[in-house]
Parts: C-alpha cells; structure tokens; sequence
C-alpha cells in the first residue's frame, strides 16, 4: 500500500523492521528487493535481497520472478538473458499460473529474435521492468 501512494523510503523501513524482528522473513526480503530493483534502482541490494528470500524459503516463487526482471534488464552489470529465462521458468515451477512470468519469457523470446528488434530505441523502449502486454503483442506475427 505504501509503495502504491509514493512513500517507498517508508516501505523499506517497515519492512527493514520486520527484518529485525525476523532476519529470515522471506516476504520482507521479497519485498525489500520489488522495491530496491523497480523503485530505487539499486540492482546489488535487491540481488542480494531476492536471494535471502530464496535461502528462506526455496518455493516461493515471486524472488525468482524478479531476479529474472533483474538479470533482463540491460543496465544491471550482471544482465544475463538465460539468467533470466532461468529463473522465469523456476518461477513457474511454483505458481503455473504466473502471468507476469510468462510475459517476461515471451519478451525475452522477443528479444532474443534480432530480425523483430530492428533498433536499438526498440529494445530499449520495450525492455523495461514493467511489461506492458500491450507492448509483446506489436512484436508478435
């Protein structure tokens, strides 16, 4: 709700707070690392957040989700598109029905396919890390 109206210093101290009351909170950690990757930009944090969410809990699978947004994106030092698709698909293992992971495999499809992406404004205008469906489906034969 915080993120929702703007006020995300005041999410990550709340949910650095329940980190204090318990260090192996997956959900907190999940949550620091949404914020610390979509928010705040601060790809080496939310990476090392996502991966305690995993440490604490293995099948829980929205830290997989967004190490693969992570590894997608072009700016992050580590970028990796198999990374990506690596962790997408561990994601599914856990929730089949994780919209938001498929349309992250279908853009990663798309761009992997050097004949659909013709320019790099392209790429850039359509790799972001929120995936607008929108967007996929102008790529799609």
């Amino acid at each position: 709700v915080l993120r929702e109206i703007g006020k995300i210093d005041e999410a990550l101290h709340h949910y650095q707070s329940a980190l204090k009351i318990n260090p192996k909170y997956p959900g907190a950690h999940n949550n620091i690392g949404y914020l610390l990757l979509h928010d705040k930009r601060d790809y080496d944090k939310a990476h090392k957040h996502l991966l305690m969410a995993i440490k604490y809990d293995q099948k829980f699978p929205n830290p997989y989700r967004h190490l693969a947004d992570l590894y997608r994106m072009d700016e992050y030092q580590h970028h990796d598109l198999n990374a990506a698709k690596m962790f997408y698909l561990k994601s599914l293992e856990f929730r089949k029905d994780y919209t938001e992971s498929m349309h992250g495999l279908q853009l990663i499809y798309i761009l992997q396919k050097t004949d659909i992406i013709k320019t790099e404004q392209q790429r850039k205008d359509l790799n972001t890390l929120k995936i607008e469906l929108s967007q996929l489906k102008k790529y799609h034969a």
